[in-house]
């Protein structure tokens, strides 16, 4: 893989990751009980594929 290449996928990664984090953030803010459930769900699934992106 010629190294421009590999930038562009770390720096793509990279912005997967702010997403992802942005996500987490925005969903651990206080809510509605009746959503809090579900919120959860979703703010471990963005965790999940963080830290997966990471590896």
């Amino acid at each position: 893989m010629n190294d421009d290449l590999k930038k562009q996928l770390i720096e793509g990664y990279e912005r997967e990751i702010e997403k992802a984090e942005a996500h987490i953030s925005e969903l651990t803010e206080p809510c509605v009980k009746s959503l809090a459930h579900s919120r959860a769900e979703e703010r471990g699934y963005w965790k999940k594929t963080s830290e997966g992106i990471r590896k």
